[in-house]
């Protein structure tokens, strides 16, 4: 009975590890997505609001405006 125990002790152990590790790689992507955001943010933050840029759609390009926030 005891060793039972101790399998499933184990098996939680490595379940929960897992779902930890994912959440942390979850996290990264975030940040990362954030820190893009703001580059993007500060780059064109600086342009006229009648500059010309390129917005993706999809797996092609679009040539529009600036939009002012």
């Amino acid at each position: 009975m005891a060793l039972m125990d101790i399998e499933l002790k184990k098996i939680n152990k490595l379940e929960t590890t897992k779902k930890i590790n994912m959440i942390d790689i979850k996290c990264d992507m975030v940040k990362t997505g954030k820190h893009k955001y703001q580059l993007t943010e500060k780059g064109t933050s600086s342009l006229c609001e009648h500059a010309r840029v390129y917005q993706s759609v999809g797996r092609m390009f679009l040539l529009t405006n600036v939009q002012i926030k």
